[in-house]
């Protein structure tokens, strides 16, 4: 059953107001944090957002494990047989094509890194530019895979789906990827939205497999793309 009961094993109020951060609290702080960071003029400013983002995720993710038992942080969903063999398979069929595609244009061609460092010119203001900044992303990018993981896949499904809600299981799914996109409407609607399809695919992965490590495997992967589809500070420079 991917359902179960269980007491929560720290105070009773602490999953709630985990939740309360997670659909109101980020979503409405992200944008007017983004607005700030895009107006700031600081030569720290993107280096002191990555190490902000950080904190936040991990402390977050932190919470959330005191939320559920520890035997189920990584492997929190039972494994549904060859059906869900064959989920996983579609799953990761499903993200990694997409993402592998351009990113064997790229390294085939290697002209084509010009055009895609012009398309991310827009978000310039929050993206690595010095090579400093690119390694602290990477960090970034490690935390964000695992701690998005354990919080949307981990946590909110099972949050959803104990008392007093009682969710099945595919609506706390899709609760929780609901959540998951509105922490990313700072990024505009469409990549929300986007965001919140691939927290479904990542659900079904996470179900299917009953392990968390193949989404924060490949969602790490999916944010350290950035770093191949821009060009270091040399190459920009020359």
């Amino acid at each position: 059953m991917l359902c179960m009961d269980y007491n929560w094993n720290v105070l009773t109020l602490v999953p709630h107001l985990l939740a309360v951060i997670l659909f109101f609290v980020g979503p409405l702080l992200d944008p007017l944090l983004t607005a700030r960071l895009k107006a700031s003029i600081r030569p720290n400013r993107r280096t002191v957002n990555f190490l902000a983002v950080m904190a936040a995720t991990t402390a977050l993710s932190l919470i959330s494990l005191q939320c559920i038992p520890a035997s189920w942080w990584l492997s929190p969903w039972t494994v549904l047989g060859w059906p869900a063999v064959a989920l996983a398979t579609l799953c990761v069929a499903t993200l990694v094509g997409p993402i592998a595609k351009p990113v064997f244009k790229v390294l085939r061609r290697p002209e084509l890194r010009k055009k895609t460092h012009v398309q991310f010119a827009k978000l310039e203001f929050m993206l690595p530019q010095s090579a400093s900044e690119r390694r602290v992303f990477v960090a970034v990018c490690l935390v964000a895979g695992i701690g998005e993981e354990i919080i949307f896949r981990g946590f909110l499904p099972r949050y959803f789906m104990s008392a007093p809600f009682h969710f099945p299981a595919a609506a706390a799914f899709l609760a929780a990827s609901i959540g998951f996109a509105l922490n990313h409407i700072y990024q505009g609607w469409k990549s929300a939205v986007s965001t919140g399809i691939v927290g479904l695919i990542f659900s079904a992965m996470a179900v299917s497999t009953g392990s968390l490590i193949p989404g924060m495997i490949i969602h790490a992967l999916i944010d350290l793309r950035v770093l191949l589809f821009t060009l270091p500070p040399r190459a920009v420079q020359a």
